[in-house]
């Protein structure tokens, strides 16, 4: 009995050690994806490259003279306000900011002729790759479009009527017996008001309006609102002291919009400077090749950081590449600026300015 069990064991080994010989090493390796057509059984994946976004808030300041500015003195004793028309443009760095999308020079593929073992899918939850066609839809630049001032900003300039009558008496010949005699008959004449007499009519609208604001906050009415209905007289009866005092000191209105600007950084210049758009004071965002605007550039300075990867460095070698590649961000410096000055500075992590390195197979990125 024994020594069937010990021929048994024998055989047992015999075979185990003769299936070793002959099952077929597995092999796993990886290479940039060229122009040759791709293995259907090939699994592709892309690294990542980093775009610059650079939000920008611009403000249009619209500065309208008052039609009755020459008359604000006389009537109400106001000096200054606006003496002119003007349009002025401004702009402010919202925020600068990073996304990921694929790099079109980085695709590679994986072939092998069994199963592996790989923490393809954990590096790309981390974004360390990514697949193939990845990238989120962002706002492109934009540049304003071209805008008629149509608007008119003083529609009210007085509450009585624009034109005036008056009376003047005629005399008209009449034959009669004896010669011609006079007779006399009133003619209405009617005639436009100009300026100085609007001037006179919406600074008289003005005193009453302060005169019934304080009759109101004062209590001399026999009834009047109290509580919310108060507030809200009291409200109306100011922003329409303000409409009628703008026809003598003018107007200000700011337009604000947004834009975004966007920069792929060159992953083979550790310091680069390019121009995201133009700007005027006078026109606002202005296209890169439109000179008659200040270009608004951005530099970006990567850090040197290079060293500890250097022993893991995909160039180190020419030898055939079993492990997965993949990119390491390295942090740089981000710089706006104008013609004159600084607009802000900050740090990012850019990828394709990173190097290239190999995760060896004995790494687990597994969650634990």
């Amino acid at each position: 009995m024994m020594n069937k069990f010990k021929y048994s064991g024998v055989l047992f080994f015999a075979l185990f050690f003769m299936s070793c010989l002959t099952e077929e090493k597995t092999t796993r390796t990886v290479v940039p994806v060229n122009e040759e057509s791709v293995p259907a059984d090939a699994i592709i994946y892309s690294l990542p490259m980093s775009v610059i976004k650079v939000d920008i808030l611009t403000e249009k300041i619209i500065k309208k003279r008052g039609p009755l500015a020459e008359y604000g003195k006389r009537y109400l004793g106001l000096e200054g306000g606006v003496k002119e028309d003007i349009t002025e443009w401004t702009f402010k760095v919202q925020n600068v900011s990073t996304y990921e999308e694929s790099d079109p020079d980085q695709y590679y593929m994986i072939q092998s002729n069994g199963m592996v073992r790989s923490n393809f899918l954990r590096l790309s939850e981390n974004g360390l790759v990514l697949m193939p066609g990845y990238g989120e839809s962002s706002f492109k630049s934009t540049l304003p479009d071209e805008e008629v001032d149509n608007k008119v900003y003083f529609k009210d300039m007085t509450i009585n009527p624009y034109h005036m009558e008056r009376s003047d008496t005629v005399y008209s010949l009449i034959e009669s017996d004896t010669g011609f005699v006079k007779v006399p008959h009133v003619q209405l004449k009617s005639r436009f008001k100009n300026l100085n007499e609007k001037a006179a009519d919406a600074a008289a609208f003005i005193i009453k309006i302060r005169k019934r604001r304080f009759k109101l906050l004062s209590g001399q009415y026999d009834v009047f609102p109290e509580g919310i209905a108060l507030q809200y007289a009291v409200n109306e009866l100011t922003r329409l002291e303000n409409e009628y005092i703008s026809l003598f000191i003018g107007k200000t209105i700011i337009k604000q919009s947004q834009h975004s600007f966007e920069f792929i950084p060159d992953g083979n210049q550790a310091e680069q400077t390019d121009v995201l758009f133009r700007f005027s004071f006078s026109k606002g965002i202005l296209a890169v090749n439109d000179l008659t605007g200040s270009p608004v550039s951005i530099k970006v300075e990567k850090q040197n950081q290079d060293e500890p990867f250097k022993s893991m460095n995909v160039n180190n070698d020419n030898a055939d590449i079993s492990e997965l590649i993949y990119r390491v961000p390295v942090s740089c410096n981000i710089e706006l600026n104008d013609e004159t000055h600084s607009l802000g500075k900050s740090k990012l992590f850019i990828y394709q300015l990173g190097p290239l390195v190999r995760l060896p197979d004995n790494v687990d990125l597994s969650p634990e």
